[in-house]
């Protein structure tokens, strides 16, 4: 199990800017061979800029990614659209991979699918990675 950690700030209607530290705890990997890996933490940036639309709204997001043992800068940009706050489409690019995505929200309740083409750089044969989550809002 992972821990992150972040927040965000809202400097101008419309724009929120965030910061994020993934992976705090390190988590370990457990493989069947009896080999045991530990994920490193990664920090992000983050700007997005919302456009509101009716009982609708646009939001595009950009965000980079940088790992603690000094890697390079990974940019990762998306748009989500939500339909009366309650039905979310998403779409980007994460990690230079196509990623998209579903939401539902129903009152105080929601759901998501997220899914990204390609192999997950540290997932070495996984496939392709697919999260379903939930939540209730209080």
């Amino acid at each position: 199990m992972g821990l992150d950690l972040g927040a965000t700030i809202t400097p101008m209607d419309g724009i929120d800017v965030g910061v994020r530290c993934r992976n705090v705890s390190t988590s370990p990997l457990f493989w069947d061979t009896g080999t045991r890996e530990y994920i490193e933490p990664s920090f992000c940036l983050g700007v997005a800029k919302t456009f509101v639309m009716s009982r609708d709204r646009l939001t595009l997001a950009l965000e980079s990614e940088a790992q603690l043992d000094g890697g390079a800068l990974t940019p990762n940009l998306g748009v989500e659209y939500a339909f009366r706050n309650v039905i979310f489409g998403r779409l980007g690019v994460y990690r230079s991979n196509f990623s998209f995505g579903v939401g539902l929200r129903i009152r105080r309740f929601h759901v998501d699918y997220g899914y990204a083409s390609g192999i997950a750089p540290d997932a070495r044969d996984l496939g392709s990675p697919q999260q379903i989550s939930g939540g209730i809002e209080f």
